[in-house]
């Protein structure tokens, strides 16, 4: 693998790892109960994030195959990554693209860890085998910030997870009180 993409990935790991370290020491009535009548449990915080990880490696698996036809990424491509970084560490809010399903509230944290530990097994396969060719190549289209390539794709799922952490903790400050 892709020293790059090995160390992007080691800490979007090492992060999700402190999230369920987290999560192990709240019950399973306060994960699945939501702060409002409009706001998602952590349960179901917990499934968007696995939806947006699952189908954006879908993605990725499908285009890795146009290989030489996928265009280069452009110093354009940068800046939208830095905005669409920016604005995931921001405390806006942001609608869940219109293709992913509303999130379940019927898991409990158990079974949403392994479902994201296959989906996370299966993604370090894909890295392993990432063709060097296509480094510099916008392999991936973001619903918002267009065509970045695969670091800037993986750095988008931390800034992603990062962004679902926060309101993690904001969920869980409005129903603990």
């Amino acid at each position: 693998m892709n020293n790059n993409l090995k160390s992007i990935f080691e800490l979007l790991e090492l992060e999700r790892a402190s999230l369920f370290e987290l999560l192990q020491k709240v019950p399973v009535e306060v994960l699945q109960q939501r702060p409002n009548e409009n706001g998602w449990s952590v349960i179901q915080i917990l499934d968007h994030m696995l939806q947006v990880e699952r189908a954006s490696l879908t993605y990725l698996k499908k285009k890795i195959k146009a290989g030489a036809e996928v265009p280069e990424a452009t110093f354009s491509s940068r800046i939208r990554t830095f905005l669409l970084i920016t604005f995931l560490h921001s405390p806006m809010k942001f609608k869940a693209p219109a293709t992913l399903k509303t999130p379940v509230n019927d898991k409990e944290l158990g079974e949403m860890l392994h479902i994201w530990n296959a989906v996370r097994k299966d993604l370090i396969r894909f890295l392993e085998v990432f063709p060097e060719n296509l480094l510099s190549k916008a392999i991936f289209k973001h619903p918002v910030s267009g065509r970045i390539r695969m670091d800037q794709t993986l750095q988008f799922f931390r800034a992603h997870q990062r962004h679902h952490l926060q309101q993690i903790q904001r969920t869980l400050n409005k129903i603990n009180g």
